[in-house]
C-alpha cells in the first residue's frame, strides 16, 4: 500500500519537474536554458568578461558596438544593444529608454522633462518620443521596487 503511494508522489514530482523545464524553455525563447542568470558574458578587448548583472548601471551604443557601464568601470563590447536587450529581457530592472540606452532602473535617482539623472551622477537625455512611457516606467519601478535588486 505504501509503495503505491510512493509511486504516485514520484510520478507527480516528475510531471511537475517536466512542466517546470518546459516553462523555462518557453520563457527563455530560443529553447535554451539560461543557467547563468546572475551574470552576463561578452568580449571586451578580445577578452571574455563576465559581469554580475546587478553591477551594470547602463549600456549605451558606441560605434558598431556598445559600452557597458558598471559600478567598477566601463567596458567596450562588440555586442549590439539589441543583443544585450535580448539577453537582459528576463531582468525587469532593465529598460531600453531609447535606441541608444538601456538603463538599470535601480540606479535611476530622478528625472525631469529633459534628463534622467543616475545615482552615480550621469545625466542621460530623456527620449523625446518615448518620454511619457519612460517616465511612467521609472515611476512604477521606483514605487513598486524600492528595495529590490535585480
Amino acid at each position: 500500500m505504501h509503495s503505491c503511494r510512493f509511486i504516485d508522489v514520484y510520478s507527480l514530482f516528475i510531471d511537475l519537474y517536466t512542466c517546470f523545464l518546459y516553462y523555462i524553455i518557453i520563457k527563455n525563447g530560443k529553447g535554451g536554458i539560461r543557467l547563468d542568470a546572475e551574470t552576463i558574458t561578452f568580449l571586451s578587448n578580445r577578452k571574455r568578461i563576465t559581469v554580475p548583472i546587478c553591477e551594470i548601471v547602463r549600456i549605451s551604443v558606441y560605434k558598431k558596438g556598445t559600452v557597458v557601464y558598471t559600478m567598477s568601470g566601463n567596458l567596450v563590447s562588440s555586442k549590439t544593444i539589441g543583443e544585450f536587450k535580448r539577453e537582459l529581457s528576463d531582468e525587469e530592472c532593465f529598460y531600453q529608454s531609447s535606441r541608444t540606452h538601456i538603463l538599470n532602473l535601480n540606479f535611476v535617482d530622478r528625472y525631469d522633462d529633459k534628463t534622467i539623472y543616475l545615482k552615480n551622477g550621469t545625466e542621460i537625455p530623456m527620449p523625446v518620443r518615448a518620454k511619457t512611457a519612460t517616465q511612467s516606467r521609472i515611476i512604477s519601478w521606483q514605487f513598486y521596487n524600492k528595495s529590490v535588486n535585480c
